[in-house]
């Protein structure tokens, strides 16, 4: 029998802990990488493309890409200012999708001067989503789906 004194903490209160400090070195390293590229917020943006990508990728990775649950997530922690409803938050993400893409090739070739590594592929398949438009009747019973996401990966191999 354990004693409740030598009881492991649960992972779900140091998760959390871990979370939070992963989120602002996302942050941090987004928000680094567009001032070096010498890109400029528009001054009427409520919240930064930084921010904007931030959230993205803690969607990914924490939220299994379902965005509304990061964008709570990083409302109710308050890591974010002003939150954007989902909507915009969606519109301004597709709006930069391009420079999302433009900072994946630019880390892709960063981790290739700094490597020693001498195989490298740089790969991107879309991911399917059902489309929404409609009733799935109309589709003859079947939804349709397109591709929505795009994911990029990095990979090594000596």
């Amino acid at each position: 029998m354990v004693s409740k004194r030598n009881k492991i903490p649960s992972r779900n209160t140091d998760r959390r802990r871990i979370c939070a400090w992963e989120i602002i070195a996302i942050y941090a390293i987004t928000d680094d990488l567009l001032t070096a590229i010498g890109h400029k917020d528009d001054i009427q943006c409520e919240m930064s493309d930084a921010e904007i990508i931030t959230t993205a990728l803690i969607a990914a990775i924490f939220f299994s890409g379902n965005h509304s649950k990061a964008c709570a997530y990083m409302k109710d922690h308050k890591l974010v200012a002003r939150m954007l409803e989902k909507s915009r938050f969606n519109r301004r993400l597709h709006r930069l999708s391009m420079l999302i893409n433009d900072l994946f090739h630019q880390i892709g070739m960063i981790l290739k001067e700094t490597s020693d590594y001498t195989e490298y592929l740089l790969d991107s398949f879309p991911v399917p989503m059902c489309d929404p438009s409609g009733s799935p009747l109309a589709y003859g019973g079947k939804p349709s789906y397109s591709a929505g996401l795009t994911i990029f990966g990095s990979f090594m191999s000596n």
